[in-house]
Formats: structure tokens, sequence, C-alpha cells
């Protein structure tokens, strides 16, 4: 029986070599030799009958040009840029590799959190600029993370992490917000449900970790940032556009709030010119809290089991939920 083909955009560090080997074991499998561009993987695609890729736009005007494709698998948690209507009616499901970087994330949070609340950036470039002393001394002060209060909004399995990190390792006092109350993530980790408003009314660090859907798209705006307290930092490694990016612009330059810790942005990559970048009070990653080798394999081996699973007739554990049966 003819194997079924999987065409790859990702390259080794994604998809590693036996990541690979374990495909090539059941389908037959071929990688892009270089990255491509949207409709370079449109011209490319036409015989695949699986795809596994991450962040490129699964819609009709890839679908309208792939007769035999049946799976997508992306390489990452968030699938926004798929079009599951599009997908759905050229009857192909889609998978992700959630669960696996849950660690990382949380991981980077907590990272983020310290970076910003110490100036971590900061002081690491007064040593590097040779501007150490520092006179006075007491102008680079930064904030204690220790025993303060945590406002996670969306307490999926992420915000659990952060959650225990937060309560576990620095004794902080953890709020959440949430669409739906979780009163048994409240038993398990000690943490409270509370309004929005008092969230970000009583928090000194506001952590948002949401998918991005109709509902969430710009929901920290100008109106939210007000809320929160001048001495409070807001922390964002979820999606860029849940915020409203010139309301955070304004918040900082403002200053409505103390800083902010990015890894994810509106539009990305951001240039040097984008405000965000003037502003010695952020600490700016390039979308890469899952970015450690351990998390990028499992994502990869994730997605492969995924594809592989689809095509002997299972029901991928990874499907994405709109898809399942």
């Amino acid at each position: 029986m003819k194997k079924p083909v999987v065409f790859c955009t990702e390259n080794e560090y994604i998809v590693s070599p036996k990541v690979e080997a374990y495909l090539r074991e059941h389908v037959e499998f071929i990688r892009a030799e270089k990255k491509l561009t949207p409709e370079e993987l449109r011209e490319r695609i036409g015989d695949a009958d699986g795809l596994i890729s991450m962040g490129y736009p699964i819609d009709d005007r890839l679908l309208d040009r792939a007769p035999k494709l049946r799976v997508v698998s992306t390489t990452s948690a968030g699938f926004d840029p798929f079009n599951l209507e599009d997908m759905k009616k050229h009857n192909v499901i889609g998978l992700h590799t959630p669960a696996v970087l849950n660690d990382s994330v949380a991981d980077m949070i907590l990272l983020l959190m310290l970076a910003v609340a110490r100036r971590a950036v900061e002081m690491d470039k007064v040593v590097r600029d040779g501007k150490w002393p520092v006179t006075p001394f007491y102008e680079f002060f930064g904030s204690e993370v220790s025993g303060k209060r945590v406002g996670i909004i969306g307490m999926g399995n992420i915000g659990e992490g952060v959650a225990k990190r937060c309560k576990n390792g620095f004794d902080m006092d953890v709020v959440y917000y949430n669409r739906h109350r979780k009163l048994s993530t409240e038993e398990k980790l000690g943490v409270e449900y509370v309004t929005m408003d008092e969230l970000l009314a009583t928090s000194d660090f506001v952590v948002i970790m949401v998918p991005l859907d109709d509902t969430t798209r710009h929901m920290m705006d100008a109106g939210k940032f007000a809320k929160m307290k001048k001495s409070a930092f807001f922390i964002n490694a979820s999606r860029g556009p849940v915020v409203d990016e010139p309301a955070l612009i304004a918040a900082l330059r403002d200053g409505t709030i103390a800083g902010a810790g990015l890894d994810v942005f509106d539009v990305e990559p951001i240039g040097a010119d984008n405000e965000l970048c003037t502003f010695p009070n952020t600490v700016l990653l390039p979308h890469v809290a899952s970015a450690t080798r351990e998390c990028r394999e499992a994502m990869g081996q994730l997605a492969a089991k995924g594809i592989v699973e689809f095509f002997e007739g299972k029901e991928p554990a990874n499907t994405i939920k709109f898809f399942k049966k």
C-alpha cells in the first residue's frame, strides 16, 4: 500500500532527525529545503495528504490547491492561523501540540516577572556599558516579587503552572479570572477567583494567558490598563493581539503601569522603531516561551504522532476540539 505523503515546512530544530526517522517509518516524508512563503507553500502542497507546519495560513487559498490534503498538524499550542470553517468545508482536520509546552511557558512567565520587576535587563546594560558602580545607586532599585499578589487572566494549564510556581516558589497571593470558575483548581492550588476589575485593581503583577479568538482580541485595552495599580507590571506570553498594543504603549508612556514583560506582539516580528523598544521598563522577547530543546523535541514528537495516528484510522489525542467526533 502506498504511504501517505506528508509535507513539512519546519526545519530540523522543530522536526528533529529522530522525529523525521519516526515519520519515515509510516509516511512518505518531504521536508521543504528552505523557509517558504505562504504562496510558495500553496505552490508545493498539491500532492500532500498531510502537512506539518507552524504559522502558515490554512484557508481556502491553500486548501483549494491541495485536493488530497486531509490533516494539518501545527507544531504549536495555538492554532489561530487555521481557518477552522474553511478546513471543515474541505474535510481537513487540525492537530496542535498543547500540554507539552506548559512547563516551558510557565517558566518563561516567571522569568519575565522577575526580569521586569528587578530591572535585570537595565542592570545588565549598566555592567556591559562600564557604568558600574551606579550613582546614585537608589535610582536603580527594583521591586520585590516574593509575597506580592499576582492576578492571572486565563486559568488554563499554563495559568495553573504559573500559579503553582508563584504560590509555592515565591509565597505569592494568587488570584485569577477565567470564563468559568475552576473550583478544583482553587482547592488544589489555594488560589482565589475574583472579578476582572478586582484582579486589575489589586494585583502587583497581571499575567494574561488566554487563547486568541473574537472574544479575547484586544481584551487588554486602555480601560483595563487604567484600572491597574501604577506600581503593577503587565506580563503577556499568550498571543500578541489579545492586547491593544497602542493602549499598552500609552500606559507605559504615561506611567499608568510600572512596566511590562512581553514575549508576544500584535505584529511579529516587531521593528526597532516600535515604541515598546524605547521604554527601559520593558523586557521584550522574540516569541520564544517554548524555545527549549526538550520542549521543541516534545512538540515535534506530538505533531508527528498525531499525523501517524490519523493515517492509521485513529482520532489523535491532540486533535483540536473543533474537529473532534
